[in-house]
């Protein structure tokens, strides 16, 4: 089959695709008799897509060892200002790769801050990390497990693999970020300056008594108790039983 005829049949089976994929970029590892196909695309290929391309190039050379990747360098700059767009596919990384997360992905919350780091470690072989992206778990349970299995490590490399950012992946729980913002590192260990809001609740309330409730509870010793034909009678009051006997339809 030509490049031409292959870029064809993805057009024809993978319409998302048509017209986004650049000429393949095909690696050839002799030790390891293994092909690494690599396509630069201008549109974030999401799993569907993705396993579709894998399964179209596996037909073609079937019983050779192959590594697909779909890459997108063009995305990197609207990635940054906001991963919101691009979530699924870094959702789909997370339960392919870390089973146990998959009740989890849901709900963790991303936050990408553009050039404001923290001190933890840098990202492997890389020194000028471009943001960093905060991942806020739903409790603490979640959050130690995902911790260690390395997710951030992975997820990082998996980042610049796609987009081409250098990105700082940092784990959280909800609630606990503003601490770290007040924070200070004090070598082995960090000190949590003290929260000095005023909590003197004195300032929203009125001092006294305020009567909230009517001097005898509502009960069915205290009001009129409705019998069947006077349930039935207080029903016919409402409107909307009313238009039904005039034939007016709510349909």
């Amino acid at each position: 089959m030509s490049y031409e005829d292959l870029m064809a049949r993805i057009a024809r089976e993978i319409p998302e695709l048509a017209g986004k994929l650049s000429a393949p970029r095909i690696v050839y590892v002799k030790s390891l008799r293994k092909a690494y196909i690599t396509f630069e695309s201008s549109v974030l290929a999401g799993e569907r897509e993705f396993l579709k391309l894998e399964g179209i190039l596996r037909e073609l050379f079937p019983g050779r060892p192959l590594a697909v990747r779909v890459i997108s360098p063009e995305l990197k700059d609207s990635f940054l200002e906001d991963p919101s767009p691009y979530r699924q596919v870094l959702d789909d990384f997370l339960r392919r790769n870390y089973p146990m997360a998959r009740g989890w992905v849901g709900k963790i919350t991303w936050q990408m801050e553009k050039n404001q780091l923290t001190d933890s470690a840098e990202l492997p072989g890389d020194s000028n990390s471009e943001a960093l992206l905060t991942l806020v778990f739903p409790d603490e349970i979640s959050l130690r497990v995902m911790q260690r299995s390395d997710v951030g490590t992975r997820l990082a490399l998996a980042i610049k693999e796609i987009f081409a950012a250098r990105v700082r992946v940092e784990m959280t729980v909800e609630g606990t970020r503003e601490e770290r913002l007040r924070s200070e590192d004090m070598g082995r260990y960090f000190r949590v300056s003290a929260d000095n809001r005023d909590l003197n609740y004195d300032k929203y309330f009125v001092k006294g008594q305020v009567q909230t409730e009517a001097e005898d509870s509502y009960t069915s010793h205290n009001t009129t108790l409705l019998d069947v034909d006077g349930v039935v009678k207080k029903i016919l009051t409402t409107e909307y039983v009313q238009e039904e006997l005039k034939g007016i339809s709510h349909a």
